[in-house]
């Protein structure tokens, strides 16, 4: 995968031409569309891997399209870049696509991962980012998605698109 994720856009294009502002997670509960979110962790040879959480909002759907994320871990350990989610009460792992970069950061591997994705939150639910969950040395990770929050329905059906 070639993909590389330049930077963090703090406003996006509506339809009509016009910048609009994108949610931060200081903005989260108020909005609906357009949503960023970023989380990064250090974790030691004591940890087993590290994982960064995001809660969606209680009245909110969330629907991620885009995911980007580091991983930097010592030698002899083997990466996981997993994205965990909760929808109509089922909790599933996806794992994602990553490149190895090489040495980096102090550390002895390093990955990336940036991709096109469709995935699905619930309402109050949380998306946990894990850097692997039986790592036996130091890492860090960084996560970033970008996607859309939609309302929750009084009578729990679904927006357009979800």
């Amino acid at each position: 995968m070639n993909a590389k994720l330049k930077a963090v856009a703090l406003f996006t294009l509506v339809a009509g031409g016009a910048f609009m502002p994108v949610a931060n997670s200081e903005t989260l509960p108020a909005i609906n569309g357009p949503v960023q979110w970023s989380g990064s962790v250090d974790f030691d040879v004591t940890q087993g891997g590290g994982s960064v959480v995001f809660t969606v909002p209680s009245n909110k759907r969330l629907i991620i399209q885009y995911l980007a994320g580091a991983i930097a871990i010592d030698q002899g350990d083997a990466a996981a870049f997993i994205v965990q989610t909760t929808v109509n009460g089922v909790t599933v792992r996806h794992y994602a696509e990553f490149e190895l970069k090489g040495p980096g950061g102090g550390f002895a591997k390093s990955y990336v991962v940036a991709q096109p994705i469709t995935l699905y939150a619930d309402p109050g639910t949380d998306v946990t980012f894990i850097a692997g969950d039986t790592l036996t040395g130091r890492g860090a990770m960084s996560a970033s998605i970008s996607g859309r929050l939609y309302p929750k329905t009084a009578d729990n059906t679904n927006p357009p698109g979800y």
